[in-house]
């Protein structure tokens, strides 16, 4: 549940994806997944499986497939590949071997998995269900969920320091931006509901306000930016405008200390 954010050149170029992109690699998934012979089966997570998708989404995938017959399954992710680059849907994937996944190796963390029983409910299931094969993650959800919440925490100390105005760089730092706290809450949910499983980033803001109280007015303003930004992507979609986008970047970045000051007070919640 990762959300793009797309370089100025990209916006000038035109190379940022329409919805009807995702539609039309969904639709391949759909389609060739149940006649491959080398794919076991595919999760499609996030917003695009629940149908809750828009212009910042990326397209996350999980992809179990046989060894035995690797050539084919190669074949497979190629076409898949290339057809989300020629709609340029940002194209996010995990790839699973089956002599992989009933090992302890699969990298599936207890957060993720969870992320993933929720795409299975949810219409995101192509071919077989590869969750019943995968073996025993050797991290407990809550050490999981405390691990990563300490190294967002630890990467948005300094976080104004990764930026270099390099646009290719910088918009992967104004990505975590917005996304981390939302990762952040989700984990800190973890904490208190282990194994629950959430979609939309809206569901997650509330059952998060729960938990958290007025903290949750903070995520609240950052997924207003995050829906702000989607917005500035539909009006370059419709007038491409450079300087005024420019402008809508700047306005990511000054949420920044905002995102750090989130992950930093959730740390305390969680140390009182």
């Amino acid at each position: 549940m990762v959300g793009v954010i797309f370089a100025p050149k990209k916006v000038r170029l035109g190379h940022i994806p329409k919805l009807a992109g995702f539609a039309k690699v969904l639709q391949f998934l759909r389609i060739k997944v149940p006649l491959s012979r080398a794919i076991i089966g595919v999760i499609v997570c996030g917003s695009v499986s629940d149908g809750t998708y828009n212009l910042r989404s990326d397209l996350d995938v999980v992809i179990v497939y046989r060894s035995s017959m690797a050539s084919e399954a190669h074949l497979f992710i190629r076409q898949l590949t290339n057809l989300a680059a020629k709609y340029y849907v940002p194209l996010e994937l995990t790839l699973v071997r089956d002599e992989i996944i009933h090992t302890q190796m699969h990298f599936l963390t207890p957060g993720f998995f969870d992320h993933l029983r929720y795409a299975v409910k949810h219409n995101g299931l192509i071919g077989a269900n590869p969750l019943p094969l995968a073996g025993e993650y050797p991290v407990t959800s809550d050490q999981n969920a405390l691990i990563y919440i300490g190294r967002k925490n630890h990467k948005f100390e300094n976080w104004d320091s990764h930026l270099f105005y390099n646009a290719e760089y910088d918009v992967q730092v104004l990505q975590e931006v917005l996304d981390a706290p939302v990762h952040v809450a989700r984990r800190f949910i973890d904490l208190h509901e282990s194994g629950k499983g959430l979609g939309p980033k809206s569901e997650i803001a509330l059952v998060y306000r729960r938990f958290a109280g007025g903290l949750a007015d903070t995520l609240d303003h950052i997924l207003d930016a995050s829906q702000a930004y989607v917005s500035e992507l539909q009006a370059q979609q419709a007038c491409v405008d450079i300087p005024h986008y420019r402008q809508a970047l700047r306005d990511i970045k000054a949420v920044g200390p905002l995102a750090a000051e989130f992950i930093r007070r959730n740390i305390k919640l969680l140390s009182t």
